[in-house]
Protein backbone atom coordinates (compact mmCIF):
# COMPACT_ATOMS: atom_id res chain seq x y z
CA UNK A 1 0.00 0.00 0.00
CA UNK A 2 1.50 3.16 -1.00
CA UNK A 3 0.56 7.11 -0.55
CA UNK A 4 1.90 9.93 -2.49
CA UNK A 5 1.64 13.59 -0.37
CA UNK A 6 2.98 16.93 -0.91
CA UNK A 7 5.00 18.77 1.83
CA UNK A 8 3.00 20.38 4.54
CA UNK A 9 0.28 17.83 4.40
CA UNK A 10 -1.21 15.61 6.57
CA UNK A 11 -1.59 11.63 6.44
CA UNK A 12 -3.23 9.49 8.78
CA UNK A 13 -2.22 6.07 8.25
CA UNK A 14 -4.45 3.04 9.79
CA UNK A 15 -3.54 -0.54 10.72
CA UNK A 16 -6.47 -2.09 9.82
CA UNK A 17 -8.25 -5.08 11.98
CA UNK A 18 -8.95 -5.45 15.79
CA UNK A 19 -6.57 -6.02 17.92
CA UNK A 20 -5.55 -5.82 21.49
CA UNK A 21 -1.95 -4.02 20.69
CA UNK A 22 -0.30 -2.02 17.75
CA UNK A 23 3.00 -0.75 17.16
CA UNK A 24 4.35 1.05 14.32
CA UNK A 25 7.66 2.15 12.97
CA UNK A 26 9.75 2.38 10.15
CA UNK A 27 10.74 -0.83 8.48
CA UNK A 28 14.47 0.03 8.21
CA UNK A 29 14.29 1.08 11.81
CA UNK A 30 12.23 -1.56 14.33
CA UNK A 31 13.20 -0.42 17.35
CA UNK A 32 12.37 3.42 16.80
CA UNK A 33 8.40 3.00 18.01
CA UNK A 34 6.57 5.90 16.94
CA UNK A 35 3.14 5.11 18.24
CA UNK A 36 1.62 1.91 19.93
CA UNK A 37 -2.56 3.19 18.57
CA UNK A 38 -4.23 1.77 16.10
CA UNK A 39 -3.64 5.29 13.56
CA UNK A 40 -0.34 7.33 12.94
CA UNK A 41 -0.62 10.59 11.70
CA UNK A 42 2.52 12.46 10.05
CA UNK A 43 2.06 15.92 10.68
CA UNK A 44 2.74 19.09 8.29
CA UNK A 45 5.06 16.38 5.96
CA UNK A 46 8.41 16.67 5.25
CA UNK A 47 10.64 15.38 2.66
CA UNK A 48 12.21 13.40 5.56
CA UNK A 49 8.86 11.43 5.72
CA UNK A 50 9.33 9.93 2.98
CA UNK A 51 9.88 6.42 4.54
CA UNK A 52 8.47 2.40 4.27
CA UNK A 53 6.37 2.26 7.48
CA UNK A 54 5.07 -0.53 9.33
CA UNK A 55 2.31 -1.68 11.71
CA UNK A 56 2.31 -4.77 13.86
CA UNK A 57 -0.78 -6.09 15.29
CA UNK A 58 -1.25 -8.28 17.78
CA UNK A 59 -4.64 -10.20 18.51
CA UNK A 60 -6.27 -13.42 20.15
CA UNK A 61 -5.06 -15.66 17.19
CA UNK A 62 -1.67 -14.34 16.45
CA UNK A 63 0.18 -11.48 14.92
CA UNK A 64 -0.04 -9.84 11.93
CA UNK A 65 2.30 -7.13 9.98
CA UNK A 66 0.97 -4.28 7.41
CA UNK A 67 3.53 -2.23 5.36
CA UNK A 68 2.97 0.96 3.89
CA UNK A 69 5.34 3.27 1.87
CA UNK A 70 5.02 7.35 2.21
CA UNK A 71 6.14 9.52 -0.47
CA UNK A 72 6.20 12.84 0.07
CA UNK A 73 6.98 15.58 -3.20
CA UNK A 74 7.85 19.32 -2.96
CA UNK A 75 5.63 21.91 -4.33
CA UNK A 76 5.89 22.85 -7.30
CA UNK A 77 6.31 26.43 -8.69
Amino acid sequence: MGYLIRVGQSLNLTCPGDAVFYQWSLVDQPSQILSEEQFYTIKSATLKDSNRYICHAVHGYGRSSVEMSVRVIGNCL
